[in-house]
């Protein structure tokens, strides 16, 4: 489950393995709006975006690789 804290986190493609790295001050956040645009079909990253629309949205996970304290 991913927390609403900054931190890095990874997009995975369950099929090819394959990884998008990112980071953002909220990841669960972040992950909601890459996901919108992945549906939508406006996706920023041309790669992400064909494999999505090729393996479809079941065969994608967000993963946080590290929080970060916001002390």
């Amino acid at each position: 489950m991913l927390y609403s804290k900054p931190g890095i986190y990874k997009i995975i493609n369950t099929i090819t393995n394959k990884v998008y790295i990112g980071q953002s001050n909220s990841i669960s956040r972040r992950w909601q709006n890459h996901k919108q645009a992945l549906i939508k079909g406006t996706h920023y990253c041309e790669h992400l975006q064909r494999s999505f629309v090729k393996y479809g949205v079941d065969n994608f996970i967000c993963e946080a690789i590290e929080y970060i304290d916001e002390t």
